[in-house]
């Protein structure tokens, strides 16, 4: 999977999650669209999206670096970056 094609995956996984009609580009921050409260236990839109991205990574037999600790805080360009690097 190429940086360009988790970008997009990323994108749309963020869209899915978006209840305020963001525009989701690769400078879009992570915390401003994702929660950590808006579940039920661990079942949130941060842990779901996160488990979504790293099963698309999976499917495609690529091997991601673990996620930066401060990921929620940093865009999607700068996380797609930081995990394929």
């Amino acid at each position: 999977m190429k940086n360009d094609e988790l970008r997009q995956v990323m994108r749309f996984h963020l869209d899915s999650f978006d209840t305020a009609e963001t525009v989701i580009d690769d400078d879009t921050i992570h915390n401003t669209i994702l929660k950590e409260n808006d579940g039920f236990g661990p079942s949130n839109s941060k842990n779901i999206y996160k488990l979504a991205v790293m099963m698309t990574l999976k499917k495609q037999n690529k091997r991601a670096k673990k996620w930066p600790a401060n990921w929620m805080e940093i865009s999607v360009g700068d996380l797609a970056d930081s995990i394929l690097a």
